[in-house]
């Protein structure tokens, strides 16, 4: 299965965050499996968690709450999770964590974490290029930057996600109006690959809003010569179905749960 995990192998002389930022991009694959993980320890406001070999840890985003693990993290990397959390003003219990299964399984045994439901990861396929700009056209399209008007239609919570990041994301947003009627943006961005997030209204939903904001950012982002990563919940049909339309195909499974504070 595809595992959004990596180890390290050898311990680190020095551990402090960029030595830790460095090691993992040296030895982090840039490729469907890693994407979310790479993607994270890019960005410089992404909090590093780790022991003190830097063999095992955390990419901990504050927001969406969100850690995905690298090597095998054990008792003294979650206690530092859950500092790293508390210090963020995050209710350790709301942190959703992303790591291989078994090491999940392990860490569910010990009391540590919640185990929910394994995420379909979905790789898309160049062929469905052809269909992208039709997609895109069912309903008007833009970008949005951080002083557009369109921003106050969305739910505060969207709106604090795409303020967080140190840079404002790639995004697409389809309209209803002048109403924001579904959002998509880039996630976790690598030097070739991306991870799509997409919310919609919901008096917007079934109705294409959604396929055609995705549709605008994939075709967007592959002229800046990078590729789509969809990651989704295995009982999520409406999202499945959106990522075939869009021309993914599962190529792995994550494992996903929430902390245990």
């Amino acid at each position: 299965p595809i595992e959004p995990s990596v180890r390290l192998g050898r311990t680190l002389p020095v551990v402090d965050a960029e030595t830790l930022r460095r090691a993992l991009l040296e030895r982090l694959p840039d490729d469907v499996p890693h994407n979310e993980l790479r993607g994270l320890v890019r960005r410089p406001s992404t909090v590093l968690v780790s022991g003190d070999d830097g063999a095992s840890g955390f990419a901990f985003a504050p927001l969406p709450d969100l850690a995905v693990a690298f090597g095998s993290p054990g008792d003294t990397e979650m206690d530092a999770l859950e500092d790293a959390a508390r210090s963020a003003r995050v209710e350790p219990a709301s942190v959703e964590i992303h790591a291989p299964l078994p090491e999940l399984e392990r860490l569910a045994d010990d009391g540590r974490v919640r185990l929910d439901e394994p995420m379909r990861v979905m790789a898309w396929n160049a062929d469905a290029a052809g269909a992208l700009r039709d997609l895109a056209e069912r309903h008007p399209t833009r970008a949005l930057e951080p002083d557009d008007d369109a921003l106050d239609t969305l739910p505060p919570a969207v709106q604090r996600e795409l303020t967080k990041p140190d840079t404002w994301p790639a995004n697409a947003a389809s309209f209803a109006g002048r109403a924001v009627a579904a959002l998509a943006h880039a996630f976790a961005e690598t030097e070739t690959l991306w991870d799509v997030s997409i919310g919609t209204g919901p008096e917007f939903r079934r109705l294409g809003f959604a396929t055609a904001a995705s549709a605008a950012l994939v075709l967007h982002q592959l002229d800046r010569g990078l590729r789509p990563v969809w990651m989704t919940a295995k009982s999520n049909g409406a999202s499945l179905a959106l990522a075939t339309r869009l021309g993914f195909t599962q190529v792995g499974v994550a494992g996903s749960a929430a902390l245990v504070p």
